[in-house]
């Protein structure tokens, strides 16, 4: 999910927290609100972060409860967690769960790359990053 606008992003997050209301346990829905949280905070663009943040933890937690063997779940779920300060190592595993169920997905070694540079392994981030490009010369390297 790649939205450009404060506006925009606030507008999917709104969306996004209708449906959680009619399905409180629809993990795509629930992993695109905590996307949004995510961006909100990380661009800067919420009047109050510590809510955000702590939203989106929420939200990625009760994704993943739900997720079952969905790769790109997994994934969204291990960035957002990993950024709002829960255990990398165990964030790893989820997208190393998420790559071994989806080995050809670029997104998901595109955000495999960027955890392994969080968790300080950049040999490994560049090799995950240029996989990624491999399978998708187009992804969007560079924002998430």
């Amino acid at each position: 999910m790649f939205l450009s606008s404060a506006r925009q992003i606030h507008e999917a997050l709104r969306l996004l927290e209708r449906a959680i209301a009619r399905d409180p346990r629809y993990a795509p829905v629930l992993a695109g609100a905590a996307l949004c949280c995510f961006r909100l905070h990380l661009d800067g663009r919420s009047e109050n972060p510590a809510t955000y943040a702590r939203t989106g933890a929420d939200y990625a937690h009760r994704a993943l409860e739900v997720a079952g063997d969905n790769p790109a779940i997994l994934v969204q779920v291990a960035i957002v967690r990993s950024y709002f300060g829960e255990d990398i190592g165990a964030m790893l595993a989820l997208v190393d769960r998420a790559l071994a169920l989806d080995p050809n997905s670029a997104g998901s070694w595109h955000i495999s790359g960027l955890l392994r540079s969080w968790a300080g392994l950049p040999d490994i981030a560049i090799k995950h990053i240029e996989t990624a490009v491999r399978l998708n010369p187009r992804i969007p390297v560079g924002r998430s």
